[in-house]
Protein backbone atom coordinates (compact mmCIF):
# COMPACT_ATOMS: atom_id res chain seq x y z
CA UNK A 1 0.00 0.00 0.00
CA UNK A 2 1.06 3.39 -0.57
CA UNK A 3 2.56 5.29 1.99
CA UNK A 4 1.21 8.51 1.16
CA UNK A 5 -2.03 10.85 0.41
CA UNK A 6 -1.11 12.44 -3.10
CA UNK A 7 -0.27 11.28 -6.46
CA UNK A 8 3.44 10.30 -6.00
CA UNK A 9 3.39 6.37 -5.25
CA UNK A 10 6.19 5.97 -2.47
CA UNK A 11 5.70 1.91 -1.75
CA UNK A 12 8.23 -1.00 -1.46
CA UNK A 13 9.51 -1.92 -4.73
CA UNK A 14 8.08 0.83 -6.24
CA UNK A 15 11.47 3.44 -5.54
CA UNK A 16 14.05 3.29 -7.87
CA UNK A 17 17.60 5.04 -7.03
CA UNK A 18 18.97 6.19 -10.44
CA UNK A 19 22.86 6.57 -10.32
CA UNK A 20 24.44 7.70 -13.37
CA UNK A 21 28.49 8.04 -13.75
CA UNK A 22 28.82 9.00 -17.08
CA UNK A 23 29.07 12.38 -18.85
CA UNK A 24 26.18 12.25 -21.53
CA UNK A 25 27.07 13.95 -24.97
CA UNK A 26 26.16 17.64 -25.25
CA UNK A 27 23.97 17.47 -28.04
CA UNK A 28 24.96 20.82 -30.75
CA UNK A 29 21.02 21.25 -31.81
CA UNK A 30 18.93 23.94 -30.20
CA UNK A 31 15.88 21.80 -29.28
CA UNK A 32 15.82 18.70 -27.27
CA UNK A 33 13.90 15.21 -28.40
CA UNK A 34 10.72 15.63 -28.49
CA UNK A 35 8.91 12.88 -25.29
CA UNK A 36 7.40 10.14 -26.79
CA UNK A 37 4.50 9.71 -24.40
CA UNK A 38 1.07 10.87 -24.08
CA UNK A 39 1.63 13.43 -20.98
CA UNK A 40 2.66 17.11 -21.09
CA UNK A 41 5.48 17.35 -18.73
CA UNK A 42 5.78 19.93 -15.62
CA UNK A 43 9.08 20.98 -13.74
CA UNK A 44 9.61 22.75 -10.47
CA UNK A 45 12.63 23.23 -7.85
CA UNK A 46 12.71 22.62 -4.39
CA UNK A 47 15.74 24.01 -2.29
CA UNK A 48 15.66 21.51 1.04
CA UNK A 49 18.51 21.83 3.60
CA UNK A 50 19.28 18.91 6.05
CA UNK A 51 20.08 20.14 9.77
CA UNK A 52 21.30 17.30 10.92
CA UNK A 53 24.43 16.86 8.52
CA UNK A 54 27.10 19.37 7.76
CA UNK A 55 28.00 20.77 3.99
CA UNK A 56 31.13 18.76 3.34
CA UNK A 57 32.00 22.08 1.46
CA UNK A 58 30.73 24.84 3.31
CA UNK A 59 32.40 24.52 6.94
CA UNK A 60 30.19 24.91 10.23
CA UNK A 61 26.82 25.08 7.29
CA UNK A 62 23.78 22.74 7.26
CA UNK A 63 23.56 20.12 4.49
CA UNK A 64 22.21 22.21 1.71
CA UNK A 65 20.80 21.43 -2.00
CA UNK A 66 18.60 21.36 -5.14
CA UNK A 67 16.17 19.06 -6.48
CA UNK A 68 14.69 19.23 -9.42
CA UNK A 69 11.28 17.62 -10.33
CA UNK A 70 9.53 16.50 -13.65
CA UNK A 71 5.51 15.05 -13.57
CA UNK A 72 3.10 14.83 -15.29
CA UNK A 73 1.27 17.96 -16.12
CA UNK A 74 -2.24 18.76 -17.48
CA UNK A 75 -1.81 19.79 -21.37
CA UNK A 76 -1.94 23.56 -21.97
CA UNK A 77 -0.58 24.33 -25.36
CA UNK A 78 -0.53 27.97 -24.72
CA UNK A 79 1.74 27.56 -22.17
CA UNK A 80 5.38 28.82 -22.84
CA UNK A 81 8.00 26.20 -22.36
CA UNK A 82 10.72 26.49 -19.22
CA UNK A 83 14.41 27.31 -20.30
CA UNK A 84 16.42 23.93 -20.67
CA UNK A 85 19.42 25.41 -18.42
CA UNK A 86 17.72 26.96 -15.31
CA UNK A 87 18.28 30.48 -15.46
CA UNK A 88 20.54 30.53 -12.25
CA UNK A 89 22.92 28.15 -13.79
CA UNK A 90 23.31 29.54 -17.37
CA UNK A 91 26.20 31.28 -16.85
CA UNK A 92 28.53 28.83 -15.32
CA UNK A 93 27.96 26.30 -17.63
CA UNK A 94 28.48 28.66 -20.43
CA UNK A 95 32.02 29.24 -18.74
CA UNK A 96 32.19 25.87 -18.82
CA UNK A 97 31.51 25.48 -22.60
CA UNK A 98 33.78 28.46 -23.65
CA UNK A 99 36.48 26.23 -21.50
CA UNK A 100 36.44 22.59 -23.26
CA UNK A 101 35.44 24.23 -26.53
CA UNK A 102 38.51 26.48 -26.48
CA UNK A 103 40.48 23.27 -25.13
CA UNK A 104 39.49 20.45 -27.88
CA UNK A 105 37.65 22.42 -30.74
CA UNK A 106 39.70 23.78 -34.12
CA UNK A 107 36.61 26.31 -33.89
CA UNK A 108 36.20 27.13 -30.67
CA UNK A 109 32.54 29.63 -29.71
CA UNK A 110 33.55 32.72 -28.31
CA UNK A 111 31.87 33.41 -24.77
CA UNK A 112 29.13 35.16 -26.49
CA UNK A 113 28.00 32.23 -28.56
CA UNK A 114 28.46 29.45 -25.72
CA UNK A 115 25.89 31.77 -23.21
CA UNK A 116 23.58 31.85 -26.33
CA UNK A 117 23.60 27.96 -26.74
CA UNK A 118 23.33 27.81 -22.87
CA UNK A 119 20.72 30.01 -22.68
CA UNK A 120 18.94 30.21 -25.77
CA UNK A 121 17.63 26.32 -25.68
CA UNK A 122 14.37 25.28 -24.48
CA UNK A 123 13.01 22.12 -22.92
CA UNK A 124 9.85 20.45 -23.50
CA UNK A 125 8.73 21.54 -19.72
CA UNK A 126 6.41 23.61 -18.65
CA UNK A 127 7.25 25.54 -15.33
CA UNK A 128 5.40 25.10 -12.66
CA UNK A 129 2.24 23.89 -14.26
CA UNK A 130 -0.87 22.28 -12.89
CA UNK A 131 -0.20 18.23 -12.18
CA UNK A 132 -2.13 15.83 -14.31
CA UNK A 133 -5.85 15.01 -13.10
CA UNK A 134 -5.79 11.40 -13.00
CA UNK A 135 -6.96 8.73 -10.64
CA UNK A 136 -3.69 6.57 -10.68
CA UNK A 137 -0.50 7.14 -8.99
CA UNK A 138 3.16 7.95 -10.21
CA UNK A 139 5.68 5.40 -9.78
CA UNK A 140 8.78 7.46 -8.66
CA UNK A 141 12.31 7.85 -9.90
CA UNK A 142 15.11 9.05 -7.75
CA UNK A 143 17.68 10.53 -9.75
CA UNK A 144 21.78 11.11 -9.17
CA UNK A 145 23.88 12.79 -11.67
CA UNK A 146 27.10 11.79 -12.79
CA UNK A 147 29.90 13.85 -10.73
CA UNK A 148 30.39 17.47 -12.12
CA UNK A 149 27.55 17.00 -14.56
CA UNK A 150 24.67 19.66 -14.48
CA UNK A 151 21.06 17.95 -13.78
CA UNK A 152 19.77 19.91 -17.32
CA UNK A 153 22.19 17.63 -19.40
CA UNK A 154 19.86 14.53 -18.37
CA UNK A 155 16.88 16.40 -19.70
CA UNK A 156 15.50 14.37 -22.31
CA UNK A 157 15.67 10.82 -20.45
CA UNK A 158 14.03 12.78 -17.23
CA UNK A 159 11.26 14.48 -19.81
CA UNK A 160 10.65 11.16 -21.85
CA UNK A 161 10.03 8.87 -18.50
CA UNK A 162 7.68 11.66 -17.13
CA UNK A 163 5.57 11.58 -20.31
CA UNK A 164 5.07 8.20 -19.83
CA UNK A 165 3.52 8.80 -16.10
CA UNK A 166 6.51 8.94 -13.76
CA UNK A 167 7.68 11.41 -11.53
CA UNK A 168 11.06 12.18 -11.90
CA UNK A 169 12.72 13.91 -8.44
CA UNK A 170 16.82 14.73 -9.27
CA UNK A 171 19.40 16.16 -7.14
CA UNK A 172 22.05 18.62 -7.98
CA UNK A 173 24.79 17.40 -5.51
CA UNK A 174 25.96 20.76 -3.94
CA UNK A 175 29.78 20.45 -4.16
CA UNK A 176 30.15 18.49 -6.72
CA UNK A 177 27.97 20.74 -9.59
CA UNK A 178 28.32 23.87 -9.33
CA UNK A 179 25.00 25.24 -7.78
CA UNK A 180 23.58 28.90 -7.47
CA UNK A 181 20.31 28.70 -4.65
CA UNK A 182 17.17 31.20 -5.20
CA UNK A 183 18.50 33.38 -2.58
CA UNK A 184 21.59 34.28 -4.73
CA UNK A 185 24.45 32.48 -2.79
CA UNK A 186 26.63 30.09 -5.04
CA UNK A 187 28.57 26.98 -3.83
CA UNK A 188 31.28 25.82 -6.36
CA UNK A 189 31.87 22.41 -7.26
CA UNK A 190 35.13 21.19 -5.36
CA UNK A 191 37.86 18.60 -6.94
CA UNK A 192 38.74 17.22 -3.80
CA UNK A 193 35.46 15.72 -3.07
CA UNK A 194 35.83 13.01 -6.00
CA UNK A 195 37.13 10.57 -4.23
CA UNK A 196 34.45 7.48 -3.74
CA UNK A 197 34.64 6.84 -0.24
CA UNK A 198 33.73 10.48 0.07
CA UNK A 199 31.00 11.05 -3.15
CA UNK A 200 29.05 8.00 -2.27
CA UNK A 201 28.27 7.95 1.46
CA UNK A 202 27.55 11.97 0.93
CA UNK A 203 24.75 11.09 -1.72
CA UNK A 204 23.21 8.23 -0.04
CA UNK A 205 22.30 10.80 2.84
CA UNK A 206 20.91 12.97 0.52
CA UNK A 207 18.33 10.92 -1.01
CA UNK A 208 17.53 9.59 1.62
CA UNK A 209 16.47 13.03 2.87
CA UNK A 210 14.91 14.04 -0.51
CA UNK A 211 12.51 10.49 0.00
CA UNK A 212 11.53 11.45 3.56
CA UNK A 213 10.79 15.52 2.08
CA UNK A 214 8.95 14.30 -0.58
CA UNK A 215 6.44 12.00 1.85
CA UNK A 216 6.36 15.37 3.76
CA UNK A 217 5.48 17.17 -0.13
CA UNK A 218 2.75 14.46 -1.01
CA UNK A 219 1.23 14.58 2.53
CA UNK A 220 1.46 18.54 3.05
CA UNK A 221 -2.18 20.64 1.76
CA UNK A 222 -0.25 23.25 0.34
CA UNK A 223 1.56 20.62 -2.12
CA UNK A 224 0.65 20.34 -5.91
CA UNK A 225 0.78 17.17 -5.35
CA UNK A 226 -1.61 16.89 -3.11
CA UNK A 227 -5.21 15.37 -4.09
Amino acid sequence: MPICSGVLRIAAGSVFLWFCTTQPTRAAHSALLTPTGSYSVGRTFFHWTDPNRTDPVVARTEREFMVIAWYPAEADTSEVHALWMPERWALSEAKLLYYYQRLNSPNPLTMGEALRAIHGTVSNSIAEAPPARTKNLWPLLLFSPGAGVNLAFYSTFAEDLTSHGHAVFAIVPTGWVDTTFPDGHRVPACGKLLDDDIALPRWAGDLRFMLDQIERLDRDLNSIFFR
